[in-house]
Parts: structure tokens; sequence; C-alpha cells
């Protein structure tokens, strides 16, 4: 998790000249980083137990996870940036979704089905015992890019191991609830607006996720080449501003 998060910040680094002034015009100036951010908290949901189960991967979707825990970090200094970042965090494996949604046989993941799948597994919705987290929380928190909130990092610890709980499964549905009003009750101009701010973050958000995880299992020295996303085919035929050859070069490849 730490290496990945390292790779997609250091990549940022790289873009962070290219689209830090777009984000300043749709975010506003604040004294963190929203990018990195996103970046820290968007896997978090990997570091629960129930991850581990492949079994109940299509059925348990991290990023609800780390959208809860960058919302419930981030509601009291500004909710409606938590809003807008949460947002991109829940959907930046939105095609996933979509697929774990048709294996339901739904048309829209509803909260009822969330609720259901989440009561049943609680008891798995604790931190991985494989993982050293106070460690890693040190770590996530070294970055400089968060320097401003970097109390609101010891958080998640707390905020992880709360979601076991009958509590935390009501508090997480009811930011998942917080999250879909905000994005779909309102004035027309005020939805588009907050839509299109989304996707600002959620775009440099997936190519950076995309890059970091591609050059990472590379990085594995696996024998077998690693098949690229479709994304990250993109960025080596050039759509970024930053070259492929660059990332690898910069990241490092086993």
């Amino acid at each position: 998790y730490w290496e990945h998060v390292e790779r997609a910040i250091k990549a940022w680094r790289s873009f962070k000249s290219y689209y830090s002034g777009v984000i300043k015009r749709v975010l506003g100036t604040y004294n963190f980083d929203p990018i990195a951010i996103v970046l820290i908290t968007h896997d978090l949901g990997k570091l629960l137990r129930i991850y581990r189960f492949r079994k109940y991967r299509y059925m348990y979707r991290h990023e609800i996870v780390g959208a809860y825990v960058l919302y419930k970090m981030l509601v009291n200094v500004d909710r409606y940036l938590a809003t807008i970042l949460s947002l991109a965090v829940l959907l930046h494996h939105e095609s996933c979704i979509i697929g774990y949604i048709g294996e339901l046989g739904e048309r829209y993941l509803t909260v009822t089905t969330l609720r259901s799948f989440l009561e049943r597994y609680s008891k798995d919705f604790i931190i991985d015992s494989n993982c050293d987290f106070d460690e890693l929380v040190q770590r996530l928190a070294s970055f400089e890019e968060i320097s401003g909130i970097r109390d609101k990092i010891y958080s998640i610890k707390n905020l992880l191991n709360n979601l076991g709980s009958e509590n935390g499964v009501r508090d997480l549905l009811s930011v998942v609830k917080s999250l879909i009003i905000a994005s779909s009750v309102g004035s027309l101009h005020s939805l588009h607006e907050l839509r299109n701010k989304v996707a600002a973050i959620l775009h440099p958000l997936v190519v950076l996720d995309s890059v970091a995880a591609h050059i990472g299992r590379k990085g594995l020295c696996k024998r077998d080449e690693d098949e690229a996303t479709w994304i990250v085919n993109r960025v080596a035929e050039n759509s970024e501003p930053v070259s492929i050859d660059e990332l690898e070069q910069m990241l490092g490849r086993c």
C-alpha cells in the first residue's frame, strides 16, 4: 500500500505543474494538496481483512471505504470539498462498480444492497493483522503535500477500526447517503458544477493510480509481462504531459 501511494504521489509531482492551475481554479486554494489526499485515501479499503478473501472482492467495493474515511477526515474542514474529493474516490473504479451491479442483476447500486453486505460481513471490516498500520500512518503523514492537515491523517486508524462495529456500519451508510444526495439533489446548475469539479479530480486520480499500479506490478520482477490498462496505454501514446518512459525511469522498475 505504501509503495503504491508513494509512486502515485511521486508521479503527481511530475504532473503537478501542468494540472495545479486547473485544480486551484476548480477547488480554490487550501493549505494541503487535494490530489495528494485522494491518493493517500483512495485504496484504504484494501487494508481491511475482508479484502483478503477473493470471493468477496466483486461484492466488497474498497473505494467506498476510502470515500468514507476521506469524508470523515475533511467534513469539519470544508464539507463541500470533502464531498467533491470523496465522490472522486468513490468513482475511481466506476467500471468495476458497474460490473458489480450487473453481477447482482441490478441497474443501480442501492443503499439497501450495500447495507446488507456490510451488516453480513462486518466482522471482517477490521484492519488486516498483516498490516503494521501505526508505521503506515507515520509514513503517510510524512508527505509534505498534506502537512497542513497532518493531524487528520492520524485519525485514519480509528475511522477504519470503527467500521467493524454496528455504529461504524451505520455511519458509513450515512456518509454514502450524504454523497448520493449531494450529487443528485438540487438545481441543475449546482449539480453540473459539482459533477464537473468531481471530474476534474477524478481524471488525475485515475491516471496516477493506473500508472503507479502498472509500474509497481512490473517492479515485482514477474516473468510474465504485465498487461497495461487502456489508461496506461493512452499515457504511453502521449495523451498526458509526462511520458510513460519518464515515469518508469522516475518510479523505478526491476
